[in-house]
């Protein structure tokens, strides 16, 4: 045996020595030979293990179906990120039906139990919105694709989930008069449609000879609006699209963003560094300031009045830039929920979700419940689902 042999081994034997003396000074000598080298120095747990089965209890739903809907008067609904939603009225209660941001599996909730049932698994990938029409099953889809977006029109049918492809690519989607609307380029105009939801028969509403265009979209008793979209330095125009012919409708302001609805017009737009928020009446042209800053993305009007508009926007005056960093998702907006009487041109305060929820919430696509008396709407930091009950 030679020399390096004879030192190896001596360093092996030395290092089991030192191990078995560490052991028996900390642990002790063992009490028989079952623990010789057992006794790692952990307590063991006294805690009983419960085993959860898998599949439904009886009398139960499966783990993480049930959402408490009623333990406050604003709950957040969801989890999963939610590209869209609606409510409505089943025999079993108010329902709330919500498209999953990026797969495009539809669930409903069970706004009085809480119980959430998967209704379509049928993936469409990159889904990142979605509109619904007046019929929880007909709604359109768009997806977030690398120099595209494609619009797909969905019909909920006997548990499957049925689509046809609209546009490869498309913007401005929403419903009016039963159709879906959107529009597309062409050769640098921008095209409007109509799609009829049966048929998926298309018809073009306009052709506009500008590439970049936000849409107000009117239906049979009031009329369309094409905006330039908003840049921080340059005014924005607004036009009223009436059978291919085209007339200026607002003054240009720097940086203007609006919606209308019934003859009302809300724009914002930069002024003297501030953002500021005006009421026009289409008619009479008769306006006045807001109280706050009123955007399309958070502001819905009333069911039942159309002069009550209900909103979210913080209680600090915005910079004129805000607007872009909010679109790019650099800032984040801290809202509170106001509701604006634009007979009295006052605002109400209705809820701070901040001093309720311990959080604040970036509040966008607001909608009210089939029975007026429920806000809906996403938190777009993380694009979960929330109600804010109006029941005193």
């Amino acid at each position: 045996m030679n020399r390096t042999t004879l030192i190896s081994a001596a360093i092996i034997i030395t290092l089991i020595i030192a191990a078995v003396w560490v052991y028996l000074l900390f642990f002790g000598t063992p009490n028989n030979t079952n623990e010789v080298f057992t006794n790692l120095g952990f307590t063991p747990t006294t805690q009983p293990t419960t085993v959860v089965p898998s599949g439904n209890q009886t009398g139960s739903a499966p783990i993480g179906d049930l959402v408490d809907t009623n333990s406050q008067a604003l709950n957040q609904l969801t989890t999963r990120p939610v590209a869209g939603f609606t409510t409505y009225t089943a025999t079993s209660g108010p329902m709330a039906r919500y498209v999953e941001r990026g797969t495009g599996h539809v669930f409903d909730l069970n706004l009085t139990s809480g119980r959430e049932n998967r209704v379509s698994p049928t993936t469409i990938p990159q889904v990142s919105r979605v509109v619904f029409s007046d019929d929880p099953d007909v709604f359109a889809l768009q997806q977030n694709q690398t120099y595209q977006k494609p619009v797909t029109l969905a019909t909920l049918a006997d548990g499957q989930l049925l689509t046809n492809n609209v546009s490869a690519n498309g913007e401005n989607l929403d419903f009016r008069g039963g159709a879906l609307r959107y529009t597309t380029l062409a050769g640098g105009d921008t095209v409007g449609y109509s799609v009829n939801t049966n048929t998926t028969e298309q018809t073009e509403l306009f052709s506009f000879a500008f590439a970049e265009l936000d849409v107000w979209w009117g239906d049979d008793t009031n009329p369309t609006y094409l905006a330039t979209k908003p840049a921080s330095n340059l005014a924005t125009y607004v036009y009223q699209a009436t059978d291919n012919s085209y007339e200026r409708e607002l003054p240009a302001r720097t940086g203007l963003v609006g919606f209308s609805e019934d003859g009302n017009h809300i724009i914002t737009y930069a002024d003297n560094g501030l953002l500021i928020s005006r009421s026009i009446d289409s008619g009479t042209e008769e306006s006045f300031e807001l109280p706050i800053v009123a955007l399309g993305e958070k502001c819905i009007f009333d069911n039942l009045e159309a002069t009550y508009l209900w909103c979210a926007a913080p209680f600090e005056p915005l910079a004129a830039n805000h607007l872009n960093s909010w679109y790019k998702g650099v800032k984040q907006s801290n809202d509170a929920l106001w509701l604006v009487n634009l007979n009295t041109q006052t605002a109400e305060l209705v809820a701070n979700p901040e001093d309720i929820a311990g959080r604040p919430l970036d509040i966008v696509k607001p909608a009210l419940g089939t029975s007026n008396d429920t806000l809906f709407f996403i938190d777009r930091t993380d694009h979960t689902l929330w109600s804010l009950s109006l029941v005193d």
